[in-house]
């Protein structure tokens, strides 16, 4: 009995008449509007004029759409995403109308509005027929203390009295018991057109995620140069101004040397911090300041030994040979060795050394045991330092090996290879 019975009280039910009886008028004018639209696009583009036409046509007719999918999911429950799949960002008119006119889910969207006219005006009359009728029956013995009699149809078998009803409200109850599963019924083609039509293909979800796949990657790889720069600098300036304040009074000379190299790495540090936040941000001109490469390691060696590290560069084979992306991330690398040395080491002697061979290039960075006891732990860290050592050398391809040393320091051994297939 619930089955039968269940859909006259069941919100669902009315929420899908009132999609179809919207879906009518909604239907004719898309119908129109697509139809006027379009043919007056395709008389014009012999001139040009209808060019701009169907570009406009097309992106209005994606948007509305988009708003069907909305009124499927909030009506008819359609399992489709509230948003559908979005263009690829080009630049130019001719660029951006070839990415919407080969985008699969535009001639989906065309098909859709199209069908919907004679779908909805189909469902309109049924359900609305279904309605009246079963208003009618159940509503005879009111009318009849009105007029004198009913006939069932001209000319044929007739009602003259309230009690002869019986029969019309018998039918008229059946009738209405049955419209809820009739309205389900229509508003189950409905739900199937826009799933079938309107929900992302296979492709599609296939590209979406690859997209964001994408996006998440380049956020992860903005965050470790971030992690990487601006700890790098912290390290040293902390370090520097430590050391100044220390001789402040009885060597102010290397005080002032200490605070004009803490202004000079902070400048380096915002400069830094200001292109990645430019790449975030997306700006234009926001690579116009390449990443440090191998070309900086001298520079970050210097900046380390000011900082009060010992520390010395060698280099062995040509670093003009390795590739710019290598050449960052082997730089990044040095770059979180270093902080790391000065972190938990402090100033002791520390060797850096770059090997270059045909196949692949090497990085190691050796420093010697702390003056003073620290604590057993890698001079990396366990933290977003060496997670983003390891997930740029897994990105290689390559090898990396951190091991305590004989005498109580630390070795950090990097080796990438110059080129492998599909670098990102």
């Amino acid at each position: 009995m619930k089955a039968i019975f269940g859909p006259l009280v069941d919100g669902r039910t009315y929420r899908r008449l009132v999609y179809l009886l919207l879906a009518l008028p909604m239907g004719t004018v898309y119908f129109s509007v697509l139809v006027a639209g379009i043919a007056a696009g395709l008389i014009t583009a012999v001139i040009w004029v209808g060019v701009p036409i169907l570009f406009g046509m097309a992106v209005a007719w994606r948007a509305t759409a988009a708003f069907e999918r909305r009124l499927a999911i909030w009506f008819l429950e359609a399992k489709v995403d509230p948003t559908p799949p979005s263009l690829p960002k080009s630049a130019g008119f001719w660029r951006r109308m070839k990415a919407l006119f080969t985008e699969p889910f535009t001639w989906r969207s065309l098909a859709w509005l199209i069908l919907k006219f004679p779908l909805s005006a189909a469902s309109f009359v049924i359900a609305v027929v279904f309605i009246a009728v079963g208003v009618a029956g159940v509503g005879a013995p009111l009318v009849m203390l009105f007029i004198d009699r009913i006939h069932l149809w001209p000319g044929t078998y007739y009602f003259e009295g309230p009690g002869d009803t019986w029969p019309l409200v018998a039918g008229g109850v059946a009738i209405l018991v049955l419209t809820p599963h009739v309205i389900a019924g229509l508003a189950w083609m409905h739900r199937r057109g826009v799933e079938g039509l309107l929900r992302r293909s296979a492709a599609e979800r296939a590209r979406e995620l690859e997209k964001r796949t994408t996006v998440l990657e380049e956020r992860t790889r903005l965050a470790q140069e971030l992690h990487d720069a601006v700890g790098h600098t912290v390290t040293a300036t902390t370090l520097q101004a430590g050391a100044a304040g220390h001789v402040f009074d009885d060597d102010p000379e290397y005080a002032r040397k200490a605070l004009r190299d803490i202004e000079e790495g902070g400048r380096r540090a915002l400069g830094e911090l200001d292109r990645i936040l430019g790449i975030m941000r997306e700006e234009d001109g926001a690579n116009r300041a390449p990443a440090p490469g191998l070309e900086s390691m001298a520079g970050l060696v210097d900046d380390t030994r000011r900082a009060g590290v010992p520390v010395e560069l060698h280099t062995a084979g040509s670093t003009g040979d390795v590739p710019q992306e290598v050449g960052r991330a082997l730089y990044r690398i040095a770059q979180e060795a270093l902080t790391n040395v000065m972190k938990h080491a402090g100033s002791v002697e520390t060797e850096v050394s770059m090997d270059v061979t045909p196949s692949e290039a090497t990085l190691s960075v050796r420093n010697e045991a702390p003056s003073q006891p620290r604590p057993a732990s890698s001079p990396l860290g366990s933290g977003r330092g060496l997670v983003g050592v390891r997930e740029r050398v897994a990105a290689y391809g390559g090898t990396l090996s951190n091991r305590p040393t004989e005498s109580g320091g630390y070795l950090l051994e990097v080796a990438l290879p110059l080129y492998r297939p599909n670098v990102t």
